[in-house]
């Protein structure tokens, strides 16, 4: 993928077998790591919604290695996390990543698909949070109806990812972390953002979700954030 090219007239959707791949999640999660920047907006989402000693059950998708809800846990240690992710390399690190820091009581790693979640009950979460997967989800009002369901009356959801129509700005956002990243890595990013939801699709597939009524969101740059409105 061109970087400055205009952004592909449709979505094509990136194929996820390279994170099947344990040494590829292992290259991943060294060149990710638990101090990436790019983890700041969620975590601070996060912890300015949750007061340090409420009990609340979080569910992330698409964890990765599971650096986010690893320091959620850390940051807030009443809570419980569960990540799902439909890749098992990657859940096998997640935990890994959870049991030397000290919180896979806590921060738990497991199989799973955004798509169909009927492993977890109606109204089993607080919230619900998503960083840098929606651009597998195909179709995405599918998983969002699924985050409806599994989120309480009142609960809560973060969801971001880069958007195909990110601007110049945003452009040059990536080539600066491309310095930070291996070449197989970078090449794997730039080909997900083919994936990558516009502005307006985002807002066309929340709009057709079960999470109608229940959504704000930005446009940045580079990226695009779903979340709650917020109450009253």
């Amino acid at each position: 993928m061109a970087l400055f090219a205009r952004p592909s007239a449709e979505r094509i959707i990136h194929d996820q077998q390279l994170y099947e791949q344990p040494e590829f999640a292992a290259e991943y999660n060294t060149h990710v790591g638990k101090t990436n920047p790019d983890f700041k907006p969620p975590l601070k989402y996060l912890t300015q919604n949750i007061q340090p000693t409420q009990a609340l059950n979080v569910l992330e998708i698409g964890p990765g290695p599971g650096w986010i809800g690893i320091q959620l846990a850390q940051l807030r240690p009443a809570v419980q996390v569960t990540g799902i992710d439909v890749s098992a390399a990657f859940v096998e690190i997640a935990n890994e990543n959870s049991r030397r820091e000290g919180v896979d009581d806590r921060a738990t790693f497991t199989l799973g698909n955004a798509a169909d979640m009927r492993q977890f009950a109606d109204a089993s979460f607080d919230i619900v949070y998503s960083f840098q997967s929606l651009h597998y989800w195909d179709p995405p009002e599918q998983a969002l109806d699924e985050i409806a369901r599994v989120l309480k009356p009142n609960g809560l959801f973060w969801i971001g990812d880069d958007r195909r129509d990110m601007n110049w700005i945003g452009k040059s956002i990536m080539l600066i972390g491309r310095m930070f990243l291996s070449q197989r890595i970078w090449s794997v990013w730039t080909q997900s953002v083919h994936g990558c939801l516009t502005s307006e699709e985002a807002i066309a597939a929340i709009q057709g979700s079960a999470l109608r009524d229940r959504w704000q969101i930005a446009i940045l740059p580079r990226a695009i954030v779903l979340t709650s409105k917020p109450p009253g």
